[in-house]
């Protein structure tokens, strides 16, 4: 196992490594998959980097499973890395830029660290890294081996699947690829890029969340890092 410090590389264009954010949503909720794009895409219009990054989606109706969805992004993907994020969530200012800059060490994937909120209360830090090989919780932080969320090279996240269901199929397949043995090295990025929004009993049915969890989110952020 290799941790790789994050670091702002200068890089020549065609050495570039591309990456697609890959999105699922439903078509009611439009207007909040909208603001998720436009912020991803104002990140990497200022990045300049707009060859390299794409936000890929798969809106339905709910007829599909959440782990069919998965994997048919991951097979229509052709970039060097992908991840998701979940519709629902939100990210860092700097999130693009310092994940693009990761991935142009050409490591197997890049850790992760957020804040994981319930009904937009109790902020608790995660940390998703190939330095842990189960799902625990201590000192109020969750750790876990890299999942969905986290930039994995799209030849390795293509060789597993998600299973065909709409809950924990992405711990399935997160466990899948930290039984395999295959994630041998990543960059560590140790900021908080990542905020994760959990309502319960809605991850299967993906149920809209209340317009201003993000503003209570905010707040409690705040209130953490102070």
């Amino acid at each position: 196992m290799t941790l790789i410090t994050c670091a702002n590389p200068i890089i020549e264009e065609r050495n570039m490594r591309s990456w697609d954010i890959l999105i699922l949503t439903l078509e009611e909720r439009q207007a909040q998959f909208t603001k998720l794009q436009e912020e991803l895409e104002r990140q990497i219009q200022l990045l300049n980097a707009s060859d390299f990054v794409s936000v890929k989606s798969f809106p339905d109706a709910g007829q599909n499973s959440v782990g069919f969805k998965r994997n048919q992004l991951l097979q229509t993907s052709r970039a060097d890395y992908v991840c998701f994020i979940d519709d629902d969530d939100w990210v860092s200012l700097d999130y693009i830029r310092l994940l693009f800059e990761s991935i142009q060490q050409c490591p197997d994937c890049v850790s992760l660290t957020g804040l994981i909120t319930t009904n937009g209360e109790d902020p608790k830090y995660f940390i998703h890294s190939i330095r842990y090989d189960h799902y625990f919780e201590k000192h109020g932080v969750y750790y876990r081996p890299p999942n969905h969320l986290n930039i994995v090279k799209r030849s390795i996240a293509c060789q597993f699947e998600f299973p065909l269901q709409n809950y924990k199929e992405d711990t399935d397949w997160a466990m899948q690829i930290c039984h395999s043995g295959i994630l041998k090295d990543e960059v560590e990025v140790k900021s908080v890029i990542y905020f994760y929004q959990l309502v319960p009993d809605s991850s299967a049915t993906q149920i809209p969340r209340p317009p201003t969890c993000w503003e209570r989110i905010k707040g409690n952020i705040k209130r953490l890092t102070n």
